[in-house]
């Protein structure tokens, strides 16, 4: 899960979802307005959520991969 710097308004809501939609690997999305959040459901062998960060700061989106904490996966599966 990548944690954005700013609620998204629509033009980024559009550039996220174009260079997401372009980017190899990427499998599906889903951004939370409310939470300022990205779940990337993605193939590992062609990215990884850095390199997904890298296409979105392309793009003009500031993120960071959110931190799962101790005894957690990615933390997308559980919507927090």
């Amino acid at each position: 899960m990548l944690k954005l710097a700013d609620t998204p308004d629509a033009d980024t809501t559009r550039a996220i979802a174009d260079a997401l939609g372009a980017a190899p690997g990427v499998l599906a999305a889903r951004l939370s307005t409310a939470g300022a959040s990205i779940t990337i459901d993605y193939e590992s062998p062609q990215t990884s959520p850095e390199q997904l960060r890298a296409t979105l700061a392309q793009a003009g989106v500031e993120s960071r991969v959110r931190d799962a904490g101790p005894g957690s996966c990615c933390g997308g599966c559980c919507g927090t």
